[in-house]
């Protein structure tokens, strides 16, 4: 039987609307992430994109969320044959290429953990 698990986020941007030429127009990026019960996040686009590179953005929280879950997963199956870890750290990183249409995508990501296990001889 699958278990179903709904998270819901609330996304608030509201236009600050900047005329760079009387062609095009640059919003602002920056908006806030609330999630009930939570502290909101303020998230801008990343610097290379002409965002605020002070806030949070997609691509940070996307690479924090895989790791994030990586660990938790490797902790679980620690957990269910009794191995006892100590520390776990990752230092990951991912790789955005984006396109001469402007259209892009993760290429690569690369994660990077070192763990400290109590008994590493029961690996064996």
């Amino acid at each position: 039987m699958a278990f179903k698990h709904i998270f819901k986020v609330a996304l608030s941007w509201f236009s600050t609307e900047k005329v760079a030429s009387p062609k095009s127009k640059v919003y602002s990026k920056s908006h806030h992430i609330s999630i009930e019960g939570k502290s909101d996040l303020a998230i801008s686009a990343a610097k290379a994109f002409k965002g605020d590179p002070s806030l949070y953005n997609p691509e940070d929280l996307l690479l924090s969320s895989l790791v994030s879950c990586h660990m938790m997963s490797y902790l679980y199956i620690c957990d269910q044959n009794n191995i006892e870890v100590i520390s776990y750290t990752d230092h990951a990183e991912a790789i955005l290429e984006v396109n001469s249409d402007a259209s892009g995508h993760f290429v690569e990501v690369i994660l990077k953990p070192a763990v400290v296990i109590l008994n590493p001889e029961q690996l064996h």
